[in-house]
């Protein structure tokens, strides 16, 4: 009911009767960091992994935290722990025996950063607005491997080959199937190589995303017929939590 400071008083007593359990602490970090009390909610998620090493949840969480308050190392290495939550959530498809393809299992080493005469693949991972987000890391990746493809949503392929000509844009299930990489990164690993402070951010801003100079030509003639810039904005996701 995002009754937040209510949940917050419950938390507080559960707490004071059970002080030791883990999930109690995890509830009472997801409300913090709802009112924006960002350093008492990583205070809390401390406390979760005190309590619970292995709570996949609350280390992936406490790196968004991390990150909204500056501390980009530390947030992009609890970020990491995404895949371990990505895995519990998915399993049964493990325990049927389907492979759940990661970062440590591709076949092909993770691309630590560093400079290498090698073909990269970046592939995606989360959603479209993920995708979108981290590459404006792209340009900074191919300026230090021999080749860079990229693997996209399918959505997005016609967009990122317009935007990104030096770079291979390719879909997940066809770089998958042809090869010819050496080392390979999920998308959202390119921050722990890129952007460490607020510096890397403002330093490397810039428009990366080109408009196909046709249909914006058609948009300004229906859409913006008379007006000196027209804007447009996605404002739904399928995603049935935060879309």
């Amino acid at each position: 009911l995002n009754r937040f400071n209510d949940a917050l008083d419950n938390l507080d007593q559960a707490i004071a009767r059970v002080p030791q359990n883990a999930e109690f602490h995890h509830r009472r970090a997801i409300a913090l960091r709802a009112l924006n009390r960002l350093d008492e909610a990583i205070a809390a998620y401390d406390r979760v992994i005190t309590l619970d090493p292995g709570h996949v949840y609350a280390r992936n969480r406490r790196g968004t935290c991390l990150m909204l308050v500056g501390r980009f190392t530390e947030g992009w290495r609890d970020y990491e722990n995404r895949w371990d939550e990505w895995r519990e959530k998915r399993s049964a498809e493990k325990k049927a025996g389907k492979k759940l393809l990661d970062p440590d299992n591709f076949g092909k080493p993770k691309w630590d950063g560093r400079p290498a005469k090698a073909t990269l693949l970046i592939w995606a991972e989360q959603g479209l607005g993920e995708q979108i987000l981290f590459a404006s890391m792209l340009d900074e990746a191919a300026a230090r491997v021999q080749q860079v493809i990229v693997a996209v949503e399918p959505r997005l392929q016609t967009l990122f080959a317009r935007s990104f000509p030096q770079i291979k844009v390719t879909t997940f299930a066809d770089a998958v199937k042809r090869g010819g990489y050496d080392l390979q990164i999920p998308i959202g690993g390119l921050g722990a190589i890129f952007r460490n402070s607020s510096e890397d951010f403002l330093d490397n801003r810039k428009a990366y995303l080109k408009a196909d100079a046709n249909r914006a030509q058609q948009l300004r003639k229906t859409a913006g017929a008379g007006k000196s810039g027209l804007c447009g904005l996605s404002w739904q996701s399928n995603n049935a939590e935060t879309g």
